[in-house]
């Protein structure tokens, strides 16, 4: 089975986090909380600041993400998908995925590219060498 809560991550979904130094991603952001206690306490009773840590997450990363996160889960990475989330062309990594699907690393299951097992054990090269192709991530 999965966990519900660790999907959010792994499928680019929003998310909040309360208390020291819980993590969220909404809105096009991604913060953190303090980490030390009084701290946060401090900032919550005096209404402060609580945030630690907060960084814009610009499309580019996004789809980068996406590809990342996603060819390390079952559910793998879809053109159409990539394309109405991001405006971001698919069409450079076609051939990549084809000739790692004849390697027996990649396979497409009616519109979605998916890792194999022998994929999965490669994942990190493989998504790199993606990532390098859409020039995303950056």
């Amino acid at each position: 089975h999965y966990s519900r809560h660790n999907m959010k991550y792994w499928t680019g979904q929003e998310y909040l986090g309360f208390g020291p130094s819980a993590a969220s991603d909404f809105d096009s952001f991604r913060f953190k909380n303090k980490s030390d206690l009084r701290a946060y306490m401090d900032g919550i009773l005096k209404k402060g600041a609580v945030i630690d840590e907060n960084d814009f997450m610009t499309i580019s990363e996004r789809a980068g993400e996406y590809v990342m996160l996603r060819l390390r889960t079952d559910s793998g990475i879809c053109e159409d998908e990539y394309f109405e989330k991001f405006r971001r062309d698919f069409s450079a990594i076609e051939p990549y995925l084809v000739k790692l699907e004849k390697a027996g690393y990649a396979r497409k299951v009616g519109t979605r590219w998916r890792l194999t097992d022998r994929g999965f054990l490669m994942s990190t090269p493989i998504i790199s060498e993606l990532l390098e192709k859409l020039g995303e991530g950056k």
